[in-house]
């Protein structure tokens, strides 16, 4: 019994957390013949062939319509269940992370892969980073409160970037800014933002681009 698992256990730790999830869940393991009806352990070596056949039988999501309409686009044929927000594979029940991938879905569509962000906090900066991780879509930053060098990195910044984002609302100089909307050095696309935190400000981007 040391080397075995109670089923319930595995799957609400794998994400199925909700009970219909947790039943489709089981009845997609019994299927694959890796248990059955009348178990209620598993060995552990079987754990790497249930984690992928779950991940491709099942698609876990919240039921936050932006999540959905995410799930929906992504899970190909796999079949969609609902999971809380912590279980969920788009959000993670963070609203930034939602946002972000929903944007990063349709920046792809106008042919946005690098955007600069110009403002916003060190923990703003890490926040987006490590939702974005992973993914097609590639951010580098500026701190709007130096404005030492601001001009020579303006410039490589904007010739690396399809998109530039001006977050107005945060800690931003002049001199730092307009070193980005100048005429001399307009970026191929530019957009100010003036929405408080990372999900608000992601979202009032992508209504821009829309």
């Amino acid at each position: 019994m040391a080397q075995d698992i109670a089923i319930a256990d595995l799957l609400t730790q794998e994400g199925f957390d909700t009970l219909p999830a947790f039943q489709t869940a089981r009845e997609v393991l019994i299927g694959k013949g890796l248990t059955n009806a009348r178990k209620t352990n598993i060995h552990v070596a079987k754990l790497p062939r249930v984690r992928e056949v779950l991940a491709g039988e099942l698609y876990r999501v919240c039921s936050d319509p932006l999540c959905h309409t995410m799930a929906k686009l992504e899970c190909g044929s796999r079949q969609i269940v609902t999971v809380s927000p912590a279980g969920c594979r788009v959000c993670g029940g963070k609203n930034s992370r939602r946002c972000l991938e929903a944007a990063s879905r349709l920046f792809q569509q106008h042919g946005i892969f690098r955007v600069v962000i110009v403002g916003g906090t060190n923990t703003d900066h890490e926040e987006i980073a490590r939702h974005a991780r992973g993914k097609s879509l590639e951010f580098r930053f500026v701190d709007g409160t130096r404005a030492g060098r601001a001009t020579q990195l303006a410039e490589a910044y904007i010739r690396w970037a399809d998109l530039v984002v001006i977050w107005t609302n945060k800690p931003l100089k002049h001199s730092v800014s307009n070193t980005y909307t100048g005429n001399r050095n307009r970026a191929r696309r530019v957009v100010y933002a003036s929405r408080t935190g990372v999900a608000a400000m992601i979202s009032q981007v992508a209504r821009h681009i829309a």
